[in-house]
């Protein structure tokens, strides 16, 4: 035959001994705690999701040009064109800019050329490589830019 304890949403066995009623209750109360711990930090702890501010966009048979900001301080701009159409080295030839916040509130920008010869990129923040320039990146021509604003 089952007892109620103090708890009325807990049941007990007249064999089971005190100290393991203590732990059914301790649990059960805990249970109680846990639920209400994880609704109010589920509350508190929404994603941030950031939002489209700037897309740009032209895309051609020879080339492309791409511009996009973002609400969390993101930006990246890329301009394409096909070089030496047609003959056997034919390549790509890729300029471009990308810039985000780090976790430490900085602004970080990476400019960077991509062709035949490979992936070149610039920034002041970049660690020492054999092909990477310390420089300030020196991004897409304002002309290029313009030119996708119209």
């Amino acid at each position: 035959m089952k007892k109620r304890c103090g708890d009325p949403n807990v049941y007990i066995n007249p064999s089971i001994k005190i100290p393991q009623l203590v732990i059914i209750n301790i649990f059960a109360k805990m249970k109680t705690l846990l639920l209400f711990t994880f609704v109010i930090s589920a509350a508190f702890s929404r994603p941030q999701v950031a939002t489209i501010g700037r897309f740009l966009t032209d895309f051609g048979v020879n080339g492309y040009k791409y511009l996009y900001d973002t609400s969390d301080g993101q930006t990246k701009a890329e301009v394409a064109e096909l070089k030496n159409e047609g003959r056997e080295d034919e390549a790509l030839s890729v300029q471009g800019f990308y810039s985000y916040i780090g976790s430490d509130g900085k602004n970080y920008s990476v400019g960077y050329t991509a062709d035949e010869t490979g992936f070149h990129p610039e920034g002041t923040h970049l660690p020492p490589a054999a092909d990477v320039k310390r420089t300030p990146p020196v991004g897409i021509p304002p002309a290029a830019l313009a030119s996708l604003a119209g």
